[in-house]
C-alpha cells in the first residue's frame, strides 16, 4: 500500500489485479515522507523510493497496540505498521481523520473469473503438484481472495477512484490527470507465474462458473462484471 502525502492519495492494494505494477508505477511520485510497503522480489522493478515509513511513529500509538505488543502480537496486528494489502478500514485507523477525508483513495478490481485463473497458477507455480482448475476453485479449504474487504469498509466502496485490469492502460492515465502528476510507466510485475494463456473462460464449466458466481457476487454486481 501507499500513503502519498506528496500527491495527497492512498493506494489500497487487492490480490491478482495487477495491483504490484500500479503499486510501482504510483510509488515513484512518491517523496521521502511517504509511507511505501515491499512488494518482494518485484522490488528490482522500482523506481523512486524504496520502502519506508512503515512504522507509526511511537507518537501516535493507541493505547491498545501496547497491550497487544506486551502478548506478542506484532506490529502490523497491533495497527502500528502498514504492510502490504491493508484493509481500508486499517488504514482509516492509522491515518489522520483529514488525511482519509481528504486524500484520494485509489484500488483495484479485475473480473473474478479471470481473477479466479491467474490466482490459481500463482498459487501452484509447480505443474506436477498443480490439481485440476475444478478441483482449486470447488475446494472450499483453500485460501480465498478477499479484494471485497480491501476497499470497502461495512460493504459500501470507499476508493474514490477504482481502476480495472481489463482497462489499465486507460484507467492509469486518467489516473494521472486526476492526481495532476505525470506517473512512470507501468512496469510489467508478477507477468512469469501463468504459462497458459487461454482465454481464462476455457478453463471453467458450468459448475465452476457458477461457484465464482456466487462466491464474489458483490463485485460482480459493484461493478457489472459478467463471463
Amino acid at each position: 500500500m501507499i500513503l502519498c502525502h506528496r500527491h495527497r492519495f492512498i493506494f489500497l492494494k487487492t490480490w491478482k489485479t495487477g495491483s504490484t505494477s500500479i503499486e510501482l508505477g504510483l510509488g515513484g511520485v512518491c517523496g521521502p515522507d511517504d509511507v511505501i510497503t515491499p512488494v518482494g522480489h518485484d522490488e528490482k522493478l522500482r523506481v523512486g523510493p524504496p520502502p519506508q515509513n512503515q512504522n507509526l511513529p511511537m507518537k501516535r500509538w493507541p493505547l491498545t497496540a501496547y497491550a497487544l505488543m506486551a502478548i506478542g502480537r506484532s506490529r502490523a496486528e497491533a495497527g502500528v505498521k502498514f504492510f502490504n494489502h491493508m484493509r481500508g478500514e486499517q488504514v482509516k485507523r492509522m491515518v489522520p481523520a483529514a488525511v482519509w477525508r481528504d486524500y484520494v483513495k485509489i484500488s483495484i478490481e479485475r473480473n473474478p473469473w479471470d481473477r479466479e485463473v491467474s490466482h490459481y497458477f500463482w498459487r501452484n507455480r509447480d505443474p506436477n503438484t498443480r490439481p485440476s482448475f475444478r478441483d482449486y476453485v470447488l475446494n472450499d479449504d483453500r485460501k480465498k481472495i478477499n479484494n471485497w474487504s480491501i476497499y470497502t469498509i461495512d460493504d459500501k466502496i470507499v476508493a474514490d477512484v477504482m481502476l480495472h485490469t481489463e482497462t489499465l492502460s486507460e484507467d492509469y492515465g486518467k489516473l494521472s490527470a486526476r492526481l495532476g502528476v505525470d506517473l512512470p510507466a507501468l512496469p510489467s510485475a508478477k507477468s512469469n507465474y501463468r504459462r497458459d494463456h487461454r482465454p481464462y473462460r476455457e478453463l471453467y464449466d458450468a459448475e465452476t462458473r457458477a461457484v465464482i458466481e456466487k462466491r464474489y457476487a458483490r463485485e460482480i454486481e459493484a461493478f457489472g462484471y459478467d463471463f
